[in-house]
């Protein structure tokens, strides 16, 4: 019942609403850059607010692995394995 709860509250409401409809937050290339409004930070705060795997969240879940996770298994702002390390 929380969970549903949570899903009705107005700012995740907000939030679900401000997803692109390819399924990301912030660019969907780079679903780590942006900050706050970033596709990763973004599922993130859901997840923290206990928010329900729904199936739209679980898209925006393959899309940040799509396209932000290396081949290696880490993560990467820049998609180089160079790169500032995430994980």
């Amino acid at each position: 019942e929380a969970q549903q709860t949570i899903l009705a509250w107005r700012p995740v409401r907000d939030m679900l609403a401000a997803m692109d409809p390819v399924n990301f937050w912030g660019r969907a290339q780079w679903p780590m850059y942006g900050g706050p409004l970033s596709t990763y930070a973004t599922l993130c705060l859901l997840a923290e607010l206990g928010v329900p795997l729904t199936p739209q969240i679980r898209l925006a879940c393959e899309n940040l692995l799509d396209h932000g996770q290396l081949p290696n298994g880490g993560f990467s702002r820049d998609h180089t394995e160079a790169g500032e390390s995430l994980v």
